[in-house]
């Protein structure tokens, strides 16, 4: 039978009403009625007359009065259940800011716990227009703080002043708000679950299918944490907020009368019936739809949905019809995520044993359990397996290092994720690291332990160093601030020879004792003048801290220069043609400082800078630093297209260049055998036996290797006829 769309069918109604009376063209239109809604046929005399026609418009648009009574009652009955569930459990934190909006607030009850306690949040319903945290039940408060569960409620903005998008991010930024600060509340944050009625039904599934919302970069400590869920319970929650799956979840064209579609636009913040079919329009829809957010990944759900609302005969049937509650139930037993349906009140318990959603909850929070694994690592031998050598773990002897990792195993998960890792390295070293995890990334506090004491705490945000570090080394104390894992703010150095501090800024330090710091070298690779494909990484590794630190004492250059090499692995050159002085002595200690201000502050007391050439660093004089500029010719070399040259120029070399006091001559020539270039390198205008060159090049293209031995030599390069021409340094 065909059927008329919400609006079709208004204005049929609303046009025949208007007409009224008895006549050939009323007549007509009753009988296109009787035929489309055979229900309005009241008395079954085949015939609709004009009072039939008028009562059952007044059906369709308006609740039924003994229903709209009977849901009175509910109500009245739903107060009284909760006065009867005893006292009010007044919150240990009430209205608690955790956004920018007034309606950003939130309840908190903490359970009395020693350990950090899993947490529920309740999110009310209200068709996202009304509703408020008030309405959380003192009898499910208590029975998650009686299981040693703190419970939250929350309240969120309204779609009469924010889109359903922003709405449901209000809910998801309690969630992330909660978790920063599980610390001041000792949250779990781990074990988060939420559960809601209506709207709050259907933003629980959200947030248990949505991805999730951390931005580990976001300037907002709020944003960096995470919105996913350890399970979520759903009591008659809808499948999905995009408006227009509504007629295939709920199986009925007519269902769509009680929401104009002149209404769907603004749900989403858009303007125009168009406006939902742009590019813009399907993502707003894709992005709250719950149906289509279902993953595999995705935590346990609990629907919880009522038998009264079958003959959707007002907008409360079609927002709570348990065919929302089955279509979830439906996707999710195809995608693999688990999902327990209880539909009506003739069996009190669903299938998994849970009574509400909040029992649920605690079920699948207990079941997340948490294990530990040890593992020991022994010292290596070497010994004969069938002719061959081979390293085996001599467990006779004593284990060098211990790894103790916590996990946690969730109901339906496949996998178990890992929560804490121990690091001991045992007798004679005695150093214990601990690190905490979230989501496969360091997440949480950190702290490094020796001879059994603290020498190093701090924390991990999504991976990234955040917050106040300090360290304790050998009667120094650092206190490094960092953001998003670049220094940021004060860089304090305490010690018995006195106070030093140090400004930085996103990874720059830009004063030292009140005077401002260039960053030449940074300036340069990051204004796109650098030279190669290089520059990228090596601008990484600047901005990288030196892990194990800097302590020289009176060190000489060129053995605290392989450090930094070996420490960052970076290549360094110290240019003989400026620095003199290779055994210069060298005294810096800092710890926590990136590649890059380590060696301004450590070279620049001495005259010394570093710049990049050839894609190497090189140590060199401050005055050479500034105004370097390529002797050796490379830099305006450009191979003929079609030569071996020209493949070779820019490709990593697949052989290191190691040589020791070996004449340039015969290093060029062996380098052109190796990459068949001995008819487009010309080394006859260079002695064979002079301009000695000693050099380790590794991991770098053709042209940075002719760049460094050029430079090391005093000689040049130019193209001459499309061969490369070796010049020595009196060359015209």
């Amino acid at each position: 039978m065909a059927r008329l769309s919400s609006v079709g069918s208004s204005f049929l109604l609303s046009s025949l009403l208007l007409v009224g009376g008895a006549s050939a063209q009323t007549d007509e239109r009753l009988q296109k009625l009787l035929e489309r809604f055979p229900a309005a046929d009241t008395n079954k005399d085949g015939k609709l007359s004009l009072e039939e026609a008028q009562a059952f418009r007044q059906k369709l648009t308006q609740p039924d009065a003994a229903k709209a009574g009977a849901d009175q009652k509910a109500a009245k009955a739903a107060k009284k259940a909760k006065r009867a569930a005893g006292p009010e459990l007044k919150p240990d934190h009430a209205d608690v800011s955790y956004g920018p909006h007034p309606n950003n607030k939130l309840d908190l009850w903490l359970a009395k716990s020693e350990q950090p306690a899993p947490l529920v949040v309740f999110i009310h319903g209200g068709g996202f227009v009304g509703g408020d945290k008030s309405s959380a039940n003192a009898a499910a408060i208590k029975q998650c703080l009686d299981a040693g569960v703190s419970f939250a409620s929350i309240n969120y903005r309204f779609r009469t002043e924010a889109s359903i998008n922003t709405v449901l991010r209000d809910c998801a930024r309690a969630v992330q708000f909660l978790r920063s600060k599980s610390g001041e509340y000792r949250l779990d944050k781990s074990r988060v679950g939420a559960f809601g009625g209506s709207a709050g039904a259907g933003t629980s599934l959200w947030l248990a299918f949505r991805d999730d919302l951390a931005d580990p970069k976001s300037d907002d400590p709020v944003l960096r944490e995470s919105t996913r869920l350890i399970a979520a319970g759903s009591s008659a929650g809808q499948a999905s907020y995009d408006i227009l799956k509504w007629e295939a979840v709920l199986g009925s064209a007519e269902a769509m009368r009680f929401y104009p579609q002149a209404t769907w636009p603004a749900f989403y913040g858009l303007k125009t019936l168009e406006d939902l079919q742009t590019e813009e329009g399907k993502r707003l829809r894709a992005d709250v739809d719950m149906l289509g957010l279902i993953s595999k990944d995705d935590p346990p759900v609990w629907l919880g949905a009522g038998d009264g609302h079958d003959d959707l005969a007002n907008k409360g049937d079609t927002n709570h019809s348990p065919k929302h509650s089955e279509a979830i139930k439906k996707r999710c037993d195809e995608i693999g995520v688990p999902c327990v349906l209880k539909v009506g009140a003739a069996d009190p318990i669903s299938a998994d044993g849970s009574r509400s959603a909040v029992d649920f909850l605690m079920k699948q929070i207990q079941a997340a359990t948490t294990y530990d694994e040890v593992e020991l690592l022994y010292p290596q031998i070497v010994v004969q397996v069938a002719g061959k050598s081979e390293l085996v773990f001599d467990k006779t002897q004593p284990p060098l290092i211990r790894y103790t990792r916590t996990f946690r195993r969730t109901r339906g998960s496949e996998k178990p994720e890992l929560l804490r890792l121990e690091r001991e390295y045992l007798p004679p070293v005695n150093d214990r690291l601990v690190t905490n995890h979230e989501r496969g990334q360091l997440h949480g506090p950190t702290q490094n332990f020796r001879e059994g004491k603290l020498i190093k705490q701090g924390q991990y945000e999504r991976g990234l160093r955040e917050g106040v570090w300090t360290e304790w080394n050998l009667g120094v104390t650092y206190t490094i601030r960092w953001h998003k894992d670049r220094l940021d703010g004060l860089y304090e150095k305490q010690s018995a020879a006195g106070h030093e501090q140090m400004l930085f800024k996103d990874g720059r330090l830009i004063g030292k004792s009140g005077a401002a710091e260039p960053h030449p070298l940074l300036d340069f690779l990051e204004s796109d003048k650098g030279d190669d494909f290089s520059t990228r990484w090596i601008v990484k590794q600047l901005r990288r801290p030196v892990e194990l630190g800097v302590k020289f004492d009176r060190t000489p250059l060129l053995k605290a220069v392989n450090f930094l090499q070996d420490a960052n692995g970076v290549p360094f050159e110290i240019d003989r043609h400026r620095v003199r002085d290779v055994e210069l002595p060298i005294t810096a200690d800092y710890s926590g400082l990136d590649l890059c201000s380590t060696l301004a502050l450590t070279l620049g007391p001495h005259g010394l800078a570093c710049d990049c050439r050839y894609g190497t660093l090189w140590v060199t004089t401050k005055e050479d630093a500034r105004g370097w500029r390529d002797p050796t010719g490379v830099s305006e070399v450009k191979p003929p297209p079609a030569s071996v040259l020209a493949t070779h120029w820019n490709r990593i070399l697949t052989l290191p260049v190691e040589v020791a006091d070996l004449p340039l001559a015969t290093v060029l020539g062996g380098l052109a055998k190796d990459l068949n270039l001995q008819g487009e390198i010309d080394v006859s205008r260079v002695r064979g036996d002079a301009f000695n060159v000693t050099a380790n090049i590794r991991g770098e293209p053709l042209r940075h290797a002719l760049g460094i031995l050029l430079y090391k030599t005093n000689c040049r390069c130019r193209l001459e006829n499309g061969k490369l021409v070796i010049l020595p340094p009196d060359a015209a």
